[in-house]
């Protein structure tokens, strides 16, 4: 008698088991299905960030080395600029040392702001004294001085158009 229920209930059994079976290879293979598709999204999105973060690094890259460019020029501008003055200085410094330059200062009206050779005194008389001659080394220290002033000022114009390129390239464009 066992063996006749058994057998009533095989199909029943059979069933239940392909049923389990195609259930859960249908759910594995629907689940596999979603797996794939969320690796394609996730990839598809990885090559999207991959893609600008490449535009913005090329733009970045080429922000600075146009900044390098233009500091290159401001350096090669005032480098060349500061190099002409003071071969000019130099020469000058050279011309009071040979003798063939001097160096005077003319007296000056403050007060008036006119030179006092150019004052109109009526009749000229020998202490109108409107220049004063300095020796040759005096002159020399003179032109030292101008050349530390030319220097210190080509510096300064310097350094002031590199802080101009700096804030320019950091105001967000």
């Amino acid at each position: 008698m066992l063996g006749i229920r058994a057998l009533k209930k095989l199909p029943l059994m059979v069933s239940l088991v392909v049923g389990a079976s195609l259930g859960w290879w249908g759910h594995r293979t629907l689940f596999l299905n979603e797996m794939t598709s969320l690796k394609q999204q996730h990839a598809d999105q990885l090559v999207v960030i991959n893609q600008k973060a490449q535009s913005e690094m090329l733009a970045v890259v080429q922000q600075m080395k146009a900044a390098q460019n233009r500091a290159a020029q401001l350096d090669e501008y005032y480098s060349g600029k500061l190099a002409d003055v003071t071969e000019e200085n130099t020469a000058l410094r050279a011309d009071i040392a040979a003798g063939h330059r001097r160096v005077q200062i003319a007296a000056a009206n403050l007060a008036g702001c006119q030179l006092t050779q150019n004052r109109d005194t009526g009749t000229g008389s020998v202490g109108d004294g409107t220049q004063i001659e300095l020796t040759a080394k005096a002159g020399r220290t003179i032109y030292d001085i101008r050349g530390g002033i030319i220097r210190d000022q080509a510096k300064l114009d310097y350094l002031q158009q590199y802080v101009r390129e700096i804030v320019r390239q950091c105001k967000p464009q």
